[in-house]
Protein backbone atom coordinates (compact mmCIF):
# COMPACT_ATOMS: atom_id res chain seq x y z
CA UNK A 1 0.00 0.00 0.00
CA UNK A 2 3.22 2.44 0.14
CA UNK A 3 2.88 5.24 -2.21
CA UNK A 4 5.66 7.37 -3.87
CA UNK A 5 5.87 10.23 -0.92
CA UNK A 6 7.13 12.67 -4.04
CA UNK A 7 10.10 13.11 -2.06
CA UNK A 8 13.21 15.88 -2.78
CA UNK A 9 16.23 16.12 -1.03
CA UNK A 10 18.83 18.78 -1.08
CA UNK A 11 22.55 17.67 -0.03
CA UNK A 12 23.26 20.57 0.80
CA UNK A 13 20.87 21.51 2.95
CA UNK A 14 21.09 17.81 4.24
CA UNK A 15 17.13 18.04 4.19
CA UNK A 16 14.12 15.85 3.07
CA UNK A 17 10.87 16.68 1.92
CA UNK A 18 7.86 15.03 1.57
CA UNK A 19 4.85 15.97 -0.99
CA UNK A 20 7.28 18.05 -2.37
CA UNK A 21 5.16 18.74 -5.00
CA UNK A 22 1.89 19.79 -3.24
CA UNK A 23 1.81 23.81 -2.20
CA UNK A 24 3.33 24.20 1.13
CA UNK A 25 6.38 21.56 -0.42
CA UNK A 26 6.79 23.69 -3.47
CA UNK A 27 6.71 26.77 -0.94
CA UNK A 28 9.25 25.29 1.36
CA UNK A 29 11.50 24.47 -1.72
CA UNK A 30 11.71 27.54 -3.64
CA UNK A 31 13.48 28.90 -0.48
CA UNK A 32 16.42 27.30 -0.69
CA UNK A 33 19.09 27.59 -3.78
CA UNK A 34 17.72 27.03 -7.35
CA UNK A 35 18.46 23.50 -8.38
CA UNK A 36 19.67 22.11 -4.97
CA UNK A 37 16.34 19.85 -4.23
CA UNK A 38 16.04 16.94 -6.70
CA UNK A 39 13.54 13.81 -6.62
CA UNK A 40 14.91 11.21 -4.70
CA UNK A 41 13.05 8.01 -3.41
CA UNK A 42 11.93 8.01 -0.11
CA UNK A 43 14.03 4.98 0.52
CA UNK A 44 17.17 5.99 -1.11
CA UNK A 45 17.69 8.90 1.13
CA UNK A 46 21.07 8.85 2.13
CA UNK A 47 21.18 8.54 5.88
CA UNK A 48 21.07 11.07 8.66
CA UNK A 49 18.37 13.71 6.52
CA UNK A 50 16.07 15.85 8.52
CA UNK A 51 13.21 14.78 6.90
CA UNK A 52 9.97 17.41 6.52
CA UNK A 53 6.94 14.71 6.63
CA UNK A 54 4.42 16.96 4.52
CA UNK A 55 2.59 13.90 2.04
CA UNK A 56 -0.82 13.12 2.81
CA UNK A 57 -3.78 11.89 1.11
CA UNK A 58 -6.29 14.13 2.83
CA UNK A 59 -9.68 12.60 1.30
CA UNK A 60 -12.21 11.99 3.89
CA UNK A 61 -12.43 8.40 3.71
CA UNK A 62 -11.07 5.33 4.87
CA UNK A 63 -8.40 4.34 2.07
CA UNK A 64 -6.98 7.68 2.68
CA UNK A 65 -6.67 6.79 6.22
CA UNK A 66 -5.21 3.71 5.39
CA UNK A 67 -3.01 5.17 3.27
CA UNK A 68 -1.61 7.89 5.49
CA UNK A 69 -1.32 5.35 8.27
CA UNK A 70 0.83 3.20 6.06
CA UNK A 71 3.20 5.89 5.06
CA UNK A 72 3.38 8.06 8.26
CA UNK A 73 4.64 4.22 9.80
CA UNK A 74 7.30 3.93 6.76
CA UNK A 75 8.41 7.17 7.38
CA UNK A 76 8.68 6.97 11.03
CA UNK A 77 10.35 3.57 11.03
CA UNK A 78 13.01 5.34 8.70
CA UNK A 79 13.64 8.15 11.09
CA UNK A 80 14.42 5.62 13.71
CA UNK A 81 16.91 3.66 12.42
CA UNK A 82 18.57 5.93 9.67
CA UNK A 83 17.67 9.67 9.86
CA UNK A 84 18.56 13.23 12.46
CA UNK A 85 15.26 14.45 12.71
CA UNK A 86 11.64 14.48 11.78
CA UNK A 87 8.98 17.76 11.43
CA UNK A 88 5.75 16.22 11.05
CA UNK A 89 2.92 17.64 9.64
CA UNK A 90 -0.18 17.52 11.54
CA UNK A 91 -3.20 19.77 11.44
CA UNK A 92 -6.25 21.74 13.32
CA UNK A 93 -8.72 18.76 12.50
CA UNK A 94 -7.68 17.34 15.75
CA UNK A 95 -9.03 20.04 17.62
CA UNK A 96 -12.87 19.61 15.76
CA UNK A 97 -15.29 22.66 17.01
CA UNK A 98 -12.32 23.22 19.69
CA UNK A 99 -12.15 27.17 20.56
CA UNK A 100 -8.93 28.66 21.31
CA UNK A 101 -6.75 25.06 21.71
CA UNK A 102 -3.55 24.99 22.92
CA UNK A 103 -1.24 22.05 22.38
CA UNK A 104 -1.95 20.28 25.63
CA UNK A 105 -5.27 20.34 24.88
CA UNK A 106 -7.26 17.07 23.63
CA UNK A 107 -7.45 15.84 20.31
CA UNK A 108 -9.92 14.09 18.84
CA UNK A 109 -10.86 11.27 15.67
CA UNK A 110 -14.09 13.32 14.05
CA UNK A 111 -13.13 12.22 10.73
CA UNK A 112 -10.41 9.40 9.04
CA UNK A 113 -8.22 12.22 8.26
CA UNK A 114 -7.99 13.26 11.76
CA UNK A 115 -7.83 10.26 12.76
CA UNK A 116 -5.30 9.61 10.99
CA UNK A 117 -2.93 12.77 12.22
CA UNK A 118 -3.93 11.62 15.92
CA UNK A 119 -2.97 8.34 15.38
CA UNK A 120 0.37 8.92 14.20
CA UNK A 121 1.02 12.10 16.41
CA UNK A 122 1.15 9.60 19.20
CA UNK A 123 3.48 7.21 17.68
CA UNK A 124 5.97 10.12 16.91
CA UNK A 125 5.70 11.24 20.53
CA UNK A 126 5.95 7.27 21.50
CA UNK A 127 8.51 5.80 19.79
CA UNK A 128 10.69 8.31 18.00
CA UNK A 129 13.88 8.96 20.09
CA UNK A 130 15.88 11.30 17.87
CA UNK A 131 14.74 15.23 17.48
CA UNK A 132 10.81 15.74 15.77
CA UNK A 133 8.82 18.85 16.00
CA UNK A 134 4.89 17.94 15.14
CA UNK A 135 3.32 20.86 13.71
CA UNK A 136 -0.77 21.60 14.00
CA UNK A 137 -1.31 23.82 10.83
CA UNK A 138 -3.65 26.43 10.74
CA UNK A 139 -5.87 27.12 7.70
CA UNK A 140 -3.23 27.91 4.87
CA UNK A 141 -3.70 30.94 2.35
CA UNK A 142 -1.45 32.05 0.00
CA UNK A 143 -1.30 32.98 -3.89
CA UNK A 144 -1.75 29.79 -5.91
CA UNK A 145 -3.33 27.82 -3.64
CA UNK A 146 -4.81 24.54 -5.14
CA UNK A 147 -6.70 23.58 -1.90
CA UNK A 148 -9.38 25.87 0.20
CA UNK A 149 -12.77 26.63 -1.65
CA UNK A 150 -13.14 30.30 0.55
CA UNK A 151 -9.54 31.45 -0.77
CA UNK A 152 -9.60 30.11 -4.40
CA UNK A 153 -13.10 31.86 -5.08
CA UNK A 154 -11.19 35.15 -3.35
CA UNK A 155 -8.24 34.23 -5.50
CA UNK A 156 -9.86 34.25 -8.28
CA UNK A 157 -12.17 37.39 -7.46
CA UNK A 158 -8.99 39.45 -7.28
CA UNK A 159 -7.68 38.40 -10.06
CA UNK A 160 -10.59 39.15 -12.25
CA UNK A 161 -11.55 42.34 -10.39
CA UNK A 162 -14.87 40.59 -9.96
CA UNK A 163 -17.35 40.53 -6.86
CA UNK A 164 -16.71 38.55 -3.81
CA UNK A 165 -19.38 36.63 -2.47
CA UNK A 166 -20.25 35.66 0.87
CA UNK A 167 -22.38 32.23 1.70
CA UNK A 168 -24.94 32.71 4.10
CA UNK A 169 -23.90 34.36 7.04
CA UNK A 170 -20.31 33.86 6.95
CA UNK A 171 -19.82 32.86 11.28
CA UNK A 172 -17.43 29.63 10.38
CA UNK A 173 -14.06 31.03 12.07
CA UNK A 174 -10.54 29.78 12.08
CA UNK A 175 -7.05 30.07 12.81
CA UNK A 176 -5.18 30.84 9.43
CA UNK A 177 -1.27 31.02 8.30
CA UNK A 178 -0.12 32.52 5.35
CA UNK A 179 1.76 30.22 3.52
CA UNK A 180 5.17 32.45 3.65
CA UNK A 181 4.82 32.45 7.14
CA UNK A 182 4.27 28.74 7.36
CA UNK A 183 7.47 28.10 5.49
CA UNK A 184 9.73 30.28 7.48
CA UNK A 185 8.56 28.18 10.36
CA UNK A 186 10.00 25.47 9.31
CA UNK A 187 12.97 26.34 7.63
CA UNK A 188 13.50 27.77 11.59
CA UNK A 189 13.09 24.40 13.08
CA UNK A 190 15.01 22.79 10.30
CA UNK A 191 17.97 25.08 11.02
CA UNK A 192 17.60 24.39 14.91
CA UNK A 193 18.03 20.81 14.17
CA UNK A 194 20.87 21.01 12.45
CA UNK A 195 22.57 23.69 15.34
CA UNK A 196 21.04 21.03 17.92
CA UNK A 197 19.08 23.99 19.05
CA UNK A 198 15.66 22.89 21.37
CA UNK A 199 12.94 22.78 19.30
CA UNK A 200 9.04 22.57 20.64
CA UNK A 201 8.34 18.55 20.22
CA UNK A 202 4.61 20.11 19.34
CA UNK A 203 3.13 23.64 18.51
CA UNK A 204 0.53 25.19 17.08
CA UNK A 205 1.65 27.33 13.48
CA UNK A 206 -0.79 29.86 13.35
CA UNK A 207 -1.50 33.43 14.06
CA UNK A 208 -3.32 34.63 17.58
CA UNK A 209 -6.15 36.42 15.94
CA UNK A 210 -8.62 34.04 14.68
CA UNK A 211 -11.31 35.39 11.73
CA UNK A 212 -15.00 34.62 9.87
CA UNK A 213 -15.28 34.55 7.08
CA UNK A 214 -17.63 37.18 6.73
CA UNK A 215 -14.81 38.83 8.60
CA UNK A 216 -12.43 38.12 5.91
CA UNK A 217 -14.38 38.79 3.09
CA UNK A 218 -15.26 42.08 4.53
CA UNK A 219 -11.40 43.28 5.11
CA UNK A 220 -10.72 42.22 1.49
CA UNK A 221 -13.46 44.17 0.53
CA UNK A 222 -12.23 47.09 2.16
CA UNK A 223 -8.29 46.41 0.89
CA UNK A 224 -9.30 45.46 -2.70
CA UNK A 225 -12.35 48.03 -3.21
CA UNK A 226 -14.22 45.07 -4.64
CA UNK A 227 -17.90 44.89 -3.94
CA UNK A 228 -19.71 42.05 -1.87
CA UNK A 229 -22.77 39.70 -3.58
CA UNK A 230 -24.33 37.98 -0.90
CA UNK A 231 -25.65 34.62 -1.61
CA UNK A 232 -28.93 32.95 0.01
CA UNK A 233 -27.52 29.81 1.64
CA UNK A 234 -29.58 26.78 1.06
CA UNK A 235 -30.80 25.19 4.12
CA UNK A 236 -30.80 25.93 7.65
CA UNK A 237 -27.75 28.61 8.28
CA UNK A 238 -24.79 26.31 10.46
CA UNK A 239 -21.88 28.39 9.73
CA UNK A 240 -21.82 28.66 13.34
CA UNK A 241 -20.73 25.35 14.02
CA UNK A 242 -17.50 24.96 12.07
CA UNK A 243 -14.87 26.61 14.46
CA UNK A 244 -11.53 25.40 14.92
CA UNK A 245 -9.60 28.01 16.84
CA UNK A 246 -6.14 27.61 18.43
CA UNK A 247 -3.35 29.64 20.50
CA UNK A 248 -0.33 29.69 18.62
CA UNK A 249 2.98 28.31 19.30
CA UNK A 250 4.75 27.79 21.36
CA UNK A 251 7.76 28.40 18.88
CA UNK A 252 11.03 29.95 21.13
CA UNK A 253 12.95 32.19 19.35
CA UNK A 254 10.89 32.90 16.26
CA UNK A 255 9.50 35.91 14.96
CA UNK A 256 6.70 36.58 13.34
CA UNK A 257 6.96 38.08 9.32
CA UNK A 258 3.49 39.62 10.05
CA UNK A 259 2.37 40.06 13.35
CA UNK A 260 -0.98 38.73 13.36
CA UNK A 261 -3.42 37.56 10.46
CA UNK A 262 -4.90 40.45 9.53
CA UNK A 263 -1.55 41.92 8.63
CA UNK A 264 -1.40 38.69 5.92
CA UNK A 265 -4.09 39.09 4.90
CA UNK A 266 -2.96 42.37 3.21
CA UNK A 267 0.09 41.37 2.12
CA UNK A 268 -2.26 38.34 0.31
CA UNK A 269 -4.77 41.10 -1.33
CA UNK A 270 -1.28 43.06 -2.65
CA UNK A 271 0.55 40.07 -3.78
CA UNK A 272 -2.40 39.40 -5.65
CA UNK A 273 -3.34 43.15 -6.64
CA UNK A 274 0.44 43.00 -8.53
CA UNK A 275 -0.89 39.74 -10.94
Amino acid sequence: MLTDLRCFYSAADRVAVTGGTGFIGNAFIAQSEPGSFLPCKFEALPPNAIVLHLAAAVQNDRSAAAQNFANDLWVIEEIRTKHAGLIYASTNNVYPFGIDCRIDAATRCNDYYSTSKVIAEKVVRDTVCKPYSIVRIADVFGAGQRHGNLFRAIEKSLVERDALRKYGVGLKRRSYIYAPELVAMLWYVVTSIRNDMPIPDCFNACYEDSASVAEIIDQISMLSGLPVKNVDHAGPEASWRDIRTMVAGPLHGYTYKWPGFRDALADYVNTLATK
